[in-house]
């Protein structure tokens, strides 16, 4: 696999976007911060371009994990036959199943086996 093809697979996970935009929040608290506390600048000057820019990042955010959620349900229901009353016990395998029939609904299938091997590797050590 080329460096090309890793860095494809890391920005896939949701994990990292939400690291990332974290990151980018607090860039702009820091930028902001640093505009008022060193340069000195009114508060008020910047506020309303800041508070526009953490707003979409806020925005976009939640836009990541309710599109997550949504994937879940849909995959449930999709495969509610198939799946019918597995896990009905141990939550966490449930989501993890159906992440990975996400996944194998995306074609991101290095993903999907990974998750169903931890998974089965789950079931056999109970």
């Amino acid at each position: 696999m080329n460096a090309l093809e890793r860095i494809k697979q890391l920005f896939r996970k949701r994990s990292v976007w939400i690291a990332l935009y974290v990151l980018m929040f607090l860039l702009v608290l820091g930028t902001y911060a640093v505009e008022v506390f060193v340069w000195r600048t009114p508060p008020l000057k910047s506020l309303p371009r800041v508070l526009l820019i953490l707003l979409l990042l806020a925005i976009s955010l939640f836009r990541i994990i309710i599109r997550h959620r949504k994937n879940i349900a849909a995959a449930e229901q999709i495969y509610a036959d198939h799946i019918e009353n597995a896990f009905q016990k141990d939550k966490t395998k449930k989501r993890k199943l159906l992440s990975a029939l996400v996944d194998y609904n995306l074609g991101y299938l290095s993903e999907c086996v990974k998750k169903t091997d931890c998974i089965i590797k789950r079931i056999r050590n109970d």
